[in-house]
């Protein structure tokens, strides 16, 4: 009897040793990191999805300084309380996996940016499935799906590549500024991109460019030759922005 209870001790304690390393931060021998869902602050440096990891809705992660993320194929990331990149710190998302983020957290939160308001930094896609919703607050919501926060704006978006789809809140664009705030200088170079902005405010929000009740204030809108950029304002009528044809944000 007393092996048996032993043995139990013993393989208690390797399990409790074993899921204590398994949440611990693994470097790859390039010095990237590998994500698990307890690494919520992502510092400068390099972080590898290898696997689904799905964020508890009590968190938030947040970018400090730059930081690229990995997405591999067939992984998918899900923060429902989404991802705070404020001014000052960079975002670049590689690979072909998927991301999804929303701003469960708080009605007045981007699902991809910046808090209420906070101005976000600069956000890079180059690839993947990303998938951000500022919407979970039905009829209140505020921040924009990938840019500022209420009463937030952005530095840069800039996206080469994958497929992002962007539903701001009723009060903001999709991707820009937040309610009340003047859109972000946006570059699309590449990918298949949707865009609906919030349909309130007056006037109401720019799908790529300021938040509801702002009129004509800054941000620049490139769209390379050969690409389309799919936009509603209203989230029921929608238009084709090419290089051609796009909205410019005036500058004052």
């Amino acid at each position: 009897m007393k092996k048996v209870i032993i043995s139990i001790i013993t393989l208690i304690i390797v399990l409790a040793a074993f899921v204590s390393c398994s949440n611990e931060p693994k470097m790859l021998a390039d010095g990237s990191i590998v994500l698990n869902r307890t690494i919520t602050t992502w510092k400068t440096g390099t972080y590898v999805l290898n696997r689904s990891v799905f964020f508890s809705d009590k968190v938030r992660i947040t970018v400090e300084g730059d930081v690229t993320l990995i997405l591999n194929e067939g992984c998918k990331l899900v923060s429902y309380q989404g991802i705070t990149v404020n001014k000052g710190s960079k975002l670049t998302i590689n690979g072909s996996g998927e991301l999804s983020a929303s701003n469960y957290g708080d009605k007045n939160d981007s699902a991809i940016g910046s808090r209420d308001g906070k101005d976000a930094g600069t956000i890079v896609i180059n690839g993947g499935t990303i998938k951000a919703y500022a919407t979970y607050w039905k009829g209140e919501n505020c921040g924009a799906a990938i840019g500022g926060g209420n009463h937030g704006s952005c530095e840069s978006v800039i996206i080469k590549g994958g497929s992002v789809k962007a539903v701001g809140g009723e009060y903001a664009s999709g991707i820009g500024g937040g309610y009340t705030r003047k859109g972000a200088n946006v570059r699309i170079e590449g990918g298949s991109i949707d865009v609906e902005a919030g349909a309130l405010g007056e006037p109401a929000s720019s799908s790529i460019g300021h938040g509801g009740d702002l009129i004509n204030e800054d941000g620049e809108l490139y769209i390379a030759e050969g690409i389309t950029v799919n936009v509603s304002d209203d989230g029921e009528t929608w238009e084709a922005y090419t290089s051609e044809r796009k909205r410019f944000m005036k500058t004052n």
